[in-house]
């Protein structure tokens, strides 16, 4: 959606691929600049490769299902319109898919880039994940946030991400951590995954992005905790004894509710707005369950010290923190 500044160069990422075994989707969600024009110019140019499809303005998940379907390949990956693809994207996918025997789902690293300047986020290890407990070690990754949850730093099976059911009533109008949410639902009906080592991608940060204007965002855009819920579903149908488990889980719902509190914070400039903060990031982004059975380890310790250094000394804000704090930590 009107990403007439990057498009071409991403586009020109896949055309310039070192293995041509792709076809490209492209879908304009109603944009009002020449990204529709652009679309159409390499469709033209790159017939029955590139195919330009126009849609009413509806929000990334709609979008990408919308894409999704149109697609006839044997895996589908994402690309997002001011993102770039490695030159062997394709190449190096292509050769894990028959070296692993076409797993469900391959995760690779990526890179963050502005300008000139890369840093790389190469976590991911050379793995496969197919026996029972082997799926069980990828939950937990998924579970403690040691797995993004991007869908465009996996590829996915075709027949398995048009098989998974999105409840659209859940999800259709977000507008932040859909991809997240997409991403683990069908991750959860993986029966096999690989990661490999590769960079694969390269992540703009682009302060105009969906995912980095704090401070141009409305509060609910930001609403995320749909996600979480989704995990604790999944445990509570597939690991309802396993308390270890679902401690993690909220364990890291309360620091990613603390992280995004401090983000929020640091990009608002009124006394009112400061305190509406602490009260939303609670109620959008916690779960019911997490005060109740949160463990004040050290990663729960060292949430409580990022905000009370963040907090400290600020009369307006500091009794809405201790409200929130004293059941953690014990006031």
């Amino acid at each position: 959606y009107n990403a007439e500044r990057y498009i071409t160069e991403s586009i020109e990422s896949v055309v310039n691929q070192t293995n041509h075994e792709w076809e490209l989707i492209l879908v304009d969600d109603g944009s009002t600049d020449s990204s529709s024009a652009i679309c159409d110019t390499y469709s033209s140019k790159y017939p029955g490769k590139i195919f330009s499809y126009h849609k009413k303005n509806e929000g990334q998940f709609l979008t990408r299902q919308y894409g999704i379907e149109k697609c006839t390949g044997e895996y589908i990956g994402f690309l997002d319109a001011d993102d770039l693809l490695a030159e062997n994207y394709i190449e190096c996918l292509l050769k894990t898919v028959e070296d692993i025997a076409s797993p469900d789902v391959v995760c690779f690293n990526f890179a963050q880039f502005s300008g000139s300047e890369f840093r790389n986020n190469c976590n991911l290890k050379k793995s496969c994940f197919k026996t029972k407990e082997q799926m069980k070690s990828l939950h937990r990754q998924i579970v403690t946030g040691s797995l993004t949850g991007s869908l465009w730093s996996k590829v996915f099976k075709s027949s398995l991400i048009k098989g998974v059911t999105i409840d659209e009533a859940e999800v259709s109008e977000k507008r932040f951590g859909e991809d997240a949410y997409h991403s683990f639902a069908v991750m959860f009906c993986a029966e096999s995954v690989s990661f490999i080592e590769d960079i694969l991608y390269y992540y703009r940060d682009n302060p105009q992005g969906a995912s980095l204007g704090y401070s141009e965002r409305d509060f609910d855009y930001f609403n995320i905790n749909y996600v979480f819920k989704l995990i604790e579903d999944f445990l509570m149908d597939n690991y309802p004894e396993d308390d270890d488990l679902f401690k993690m889980l909220y364990a890291h719902n309360f620091n990613a509710t603390v992280n995004h509190m401090l983000k929020f914070y640091r990009n608002s400039k009124s006394t009112k707005r400061k305190k509406q903060i602490v009260e939303y990031c609670w109620a959008s982004y916690l779960l019911e369950k997490t005060l109740d059975n949160i463990e004040l380890n050290e990663n729960v310790r060292q949430s409580y010290l990022k905000v009370w250094k963040a907090f400290n000394r600020k009369a307006h804000s500091e009794i809405y923190i201790r409200e929130k704090f004293k059941r953690v930590i014990g006031w």
